[in-house]
């Protein structure tokens, strides 16, 4: 339970931050998951970010926003693998 735990973030996903989870959740209505009608995504701020970028002309912003999301992720999988090894980050 404390593992699950870690993939949550408080900020939630952007645009959606009621929906906390890291590790799958809904695509945004725009994504490019949507038109393959899924419900689900794995990694959806990654996903989005990437989605987002193709609209961005800003190289660097791009980068940043995709940097930013894959960071997120891997924070919540150290704060996963440390509740599966009995230790708790404050």
């Amino acid at each position: 339970m404390l593992a699950e735990r870690g993939f949550l973030d408080t900020e939630g996903l952007q645009g959606r931050q009621w929906f906390k989870h890291l590790v799958y959740g809904p695509h945004s209505e725009g994504g490019i998951e949507s038109e393959r009608k899924e419900k689900l995504v794995f990694f959806p701020g990654i996903v989005d970010a990437i989605y987002q970028s193709t609209l961005n002309k800003d190289k660097k912003k791009r980068e940043k926003a995709i940097q930013h999301e894959i960071w997120r992720v891997a924070r919540a999988i150290q704060r996963a693998a440390y509740a599966l090894k009995g230790q708790l980050i404050t």
